[in-house]
Protein backbone atom coordinates (compact mmCIF):
# COMPACT_ATOMS: atom_id res chain seq x y z
CA UNK A 1 0.00 0.00 0.00
CA UNK A 2 1.27 3.00 -0.35
CA UNK A 3 0.39 6.95 0.49
CA UNK A 4 0.73 10.32 -1.30
CA UNK A 5 1.81 13.25 0.25
CA UNK A 6 -0.65 16.56 -0.49
CA UNK A 7 1.72 19.55 -0.29
CA UNK A 8 -0.42 22.56 0.00
CA UNK A 9 1.81 25.79 -1.30
CA UNK A 10 1.15 29.16 -2.49
CA UNK A 11 0.80 28.20 -5.91
CA UNK A 12 -1.93 25.67 -5.26
CA UNK A 13 -4.20 27.91 -2.97
CA UNK A 14 -3.32 31.43 -4.42
CA UNK A 15 -1.85 33.09 -1.72
CA UNK A 16 -0.23 36.62 -1.61
CA UNK A 17 3.09 37.61 -1.64
CA UNK A 18 5.09 36.84 1.65
CA UNK A 19 7.46 34.62 3.59
CA UNK A 20 6.58 30.98 3.82
CA UNK A 21 7.92 27.74 5.35
CA UNK A 22 10.65 26.51 2.53
CA UNK A 23 9.06 24.54 -0.10
CA UNK A 24 12.29 22.34 0.36
CA UNK A 25 11.60 21.83 4.29
CA UNK A 26 14.57 23.90 5.31
CA UNK A 27 14.40 25.58 8.65
CA UNK A 28 14.29 28.75 6.74
CA UNK A 29 11.37 30.89 5.28
CA UNK A 30 11.36 31.77 1.45
CA UNK A 31 9.96 34.80 -0.40
CA UNK A 32 6.52 33.74 -2.10
CA UNK A 33 6.04 36.74 -5.21
CA UNK A 34 2.59 35.59 -5.55
CA UNK A 35 3.66 33.87 -8.77
CA UNK A 36 6.72 31.86 -7.71
CA UNK A 37 9.28 31.32 -5.11
CA UNK A 38 12.12 33.30 -4.84
CA UNK A 39 15.91 33.15 -3.73
CA UNK A 40 15.52 35.13 -0.35
CA UNK A 41 15.30 33.14 2.71
CA UNK A 42 15.56 34.60 6.05
CA UNK A 43 15.99 32.30 9.73
CA UNK A 44 12.58 31.13 10.84
CA UNK A 45 10.45 33.19 12.34
CA UNK A 46 8.93 32.41 15.91
CA UNK A 47 4.91 32.08 15.61
CA UNK A 48 3.31 34.72 17.27
CA UNK A 49 0.66 33.90 20.06
CA UNK A 50 -1.82 35.90 20.98
CA UNK A 51 -3.50 35.80 24.22
CA UNK A 52 -7.58 36.15 24.54
CA UNK A 53 -7.08 38.74 27.11
CA UNK A 54 -5.69 41.00 23.91
CA UNK A 55 -8.14 39.76 21.71
CA UNK A 56 -10.47 42.29 19.88
CA UNK A 57 -14.43 41.26 18.94
CA UNK A 58 -15.15 41.02 15.64
CA UNK A 59 -17.34 43.80 14.30
CA UNK A 60 -20.41 42.89 13.30
CA UNK A 61 -21.99 44.28 10.15
CA UNK A 62 -24.28 46.56 9.54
Amino acid sequence: MSSTATVTSPATTGAPAGWYHDPLGLPQVRWWNGMMWTNEVQPPRPEIQVSAAYRTPLAGRP
